[in-house]
Parts: structure tokens; C-alpha cells; sequence
């Protein structure tokens, strides 16, 4: 598997916008469905969120950030391991309205509500298989996954974070 990021790896994505009816926020996000997705079935779900840098007005940053959400998608990856990939963009425009998603002091955010709505929603509406739903993340992204996890959010079976500040 290839580390650099190329055209075909993010146009597998497609670009979405949830809106939350309890914060009223609308987050954009990419959505990776397997090549043969068949809503009759169940596929893991691998969420992924990038870090505080990629907190820009482009649906698709958190695709270039590394390969986070890519490598999951790389037909290799699918032949042997089909899965779905939520990758949500927190905006710069959503740090502006709402502030950011985690903070130094420990604290529930209204972007943690929308991004968990959205993982909610995401497993509502596609066919997940609930006993295989993995988080992880860069930075703020795996700061956002152990927050999930500390607030009960049981579904998640499996987390993996890079570079965190824990206290």
C-alpha cells in the first residue's frame, strides 16, 4: 500500500452534508461505500477524523491528510476487507460558529454532539455491522475517538490514535 495520496484514492469518496437537527450545524463529510455495496448486508465501518490542521472550507481535506481514510478504500484493501469509511470535515466555518470540536479543558462540545450524530446517523442509514465499527484518528481526530469512547458511545469495538495530548 502506497503512503502518497493520488486523485483516484479521494474520488472513490463521495462528498455529503449532514445537518443536525439538535445543534442546527450542518458538517460536510466523505462517505466510502464498497464497489458491490448491497444494503442487504452488514459491513464494518471505519470512522475516521482528521486533525485540527485540516479545519479548512474543503469537504475533501481530511483525504489528503495522510491516508487515514484511504488506505481503507485501496481495491487491495476492499478485495480482502470491504468495508464502509466515514471521514468528516470539521470546517473552519463550524471552529468560527461552534468552536472547536475537543478542548484543553475536557468538556463536551457542541462539535462533539454533531460529529457523534453524525456517526449515529451514518450507522442508521447504511447498512453497518454494529459489532465492527472502528474510530480512529490524528491528533484532535484521536482526541474526538476517546472522547467517544469515555461518553459511552459503545458501539465503537475499536479505536487506534496518533499523537495524542492526554491528561
Amino acid at each position: 500500500t502506497s503512503s502518497s495520496i493520488v486523485e483516484q484514492d479521494v474520488d472513490r469518496f463521495t462528498q455529503h452534508v449532514y445537518k443536525d437537527p439538535e445543534t442546527g450545524c450542518e458538517m460536510p463529510y466523505n462517505l466510502y461505500l464498497p464497489k458491490d455495496y448491497d444494503p442487504n448486508k452488514s459491513y464494518p465501518l471505519v470512522f475516521f477524523v482528521a486533525d485540527a490542521s485540516a479545519n479548512i472550507n474543503n469537504t475533501k481535506t481530511p483525504l489528503f491528510q495522510g491516508n487515514g481514510a484511504t488506505v481503507w478504500t485501496e481495491p487491495e484493501e476492499q478485495a480482502k476487507h470491504p468495508c464502509i469509511v466515514l471521514a468528516p470535515q470539521y470546517t473552519q466555518d463550524l471552529v468560527q460558529s461552534i468552536g472547536m470540536m475537543t478542548t484543553d479543558e475536557n468538556v463536551w462540545t457542541p462539535g462533539l454532539t454533531l460529529v457523534t450524530h453524525l456517526l449515529q446517523d451514518t450507522i442508521k442509514n447504511y447498512a453497518v455491522d454494529k459489532t465492527r465499527i472502528g474510530a480512529f484518528g490524528y491528533s484532535m481526530g484521536g482526541r474526538i475517538t476517546l472522547e467517544l469512547l469515555a461518553e459511552g458511545q459503545s458501539y465503537i469495538r475499536h479505536i487506534h490514535t496518533c499523537n495524542d495530548k492526554i491528561e
